[in-house]
């Protein structure tokens, strides 16, 4: 069980959010793979491996579902951007937005998000 976690999954970078009462879960992947129309549906969609993905193309980004999980894969400097949610929790506009905005932290971003370490070494 977890409320949030953040490391390395499958090779690829992943962070992933569960709400204390475990009742919305979020997902964000960062992984080297490419989706084409070929093997768009042969990919597993995040943990939900055992079920059928249907893949739609949608200008630069597939959307993707399987059960009741969806997903934006948006390919982007050499990397797929990955944002999955539960159908019923994230509605696929908001997924699509969240997938966009992804993206690398400045230094600024960084400062805020990381502790001081007040010149000690980590």
């Amino acid at each position: 069980m977890f409320q949030a976690s953040v490391g390395d999954y499958n090779g690829a970078f992943a962070a992933a959010y569960r709400s204390k009462d475990r009742a919305t879960r979020f997902g964000l992947f960062v992984d080297r793979r490419t989706l084409t129309a070929e093997n768009c549906s042969e990919q597993p969609l995040g943990e939900v491996t055992a079920k059928q993905v249907s893949c739609e193309r949608d200008g630069d980004a597939w959307y993707r579902k399987a059960g009741a999980s969806h997903e934006y894969a948006i390919p982007r400097d050499g990397v797929v951007i990955r944002v999955i949610a539960d159908t019923k929790k994230v509605d696929r506009a908001v997924l699509r937005k969240a997938a966009e905005a992804v993206h690398r932290p400045d230094d600024a971003e960084l400062a805020e998000l990381l502790p001081a370490t007040n010149g000690a070494g980590i």
